[in-house]
């Protein structure tokens, strides 16, 4: 059998499609005339790729990995994928950390760290 909304393949005892929700009707046997959209798959692969990049940037560019790592996660509520969200969430949190980690630099450390090197130049010289 075949869903008379989607045109994808289901089985005689469904009551409704498992890809589109559609109610399925008892007797269908011929599959739509329509052609069945494949542009799903692409749009998959377009949110994990998101992710994946987020992923890799948020280490190095936390701004940009945060950005990227928001629409990832966007992407994948639309098109109801698990793995580019996952990979989103990670991404933000990654991002979050690096941002707290370079504030606590900045405020802290820094001034320690160059204390140190003077002393070490002094030291030299």
């Amino acid at each position: 059998m075949f869903c008379r909304c989607c045109g994808r393949p289901i089985d005689k005892y469904d009551k409704y499609c498992i890809y589109c929700g559609e109610k399925v009707v008892v007797g269908q046997q011929a599959p739509p005339t329509y052609p069945v959209v494949q542009n799903a798959s692409q749009e998959t692969k377009w949110a994990l790729i998101v992710g994946i990049i987020a992923l890799v940037i948020s280490g190095f560019q936390p701004l940009a990995g945060f950005i990227l790592g928001i629409i990832a996660i966007v992407r994948s509520n639309k098109e109801k994928r698990k793995a580019a969200m996952i990979l989103g969430v990670i991404a933000i949190v990654i991002c979050v950390f690096s941002g707290v980690i370079g504030i606590i630099y900045e405020t802290v450390f820094k001034e320690i760290f160059e204390e140190i090197f003077e002393e070490f130049v002094i030291k030299l010289t």
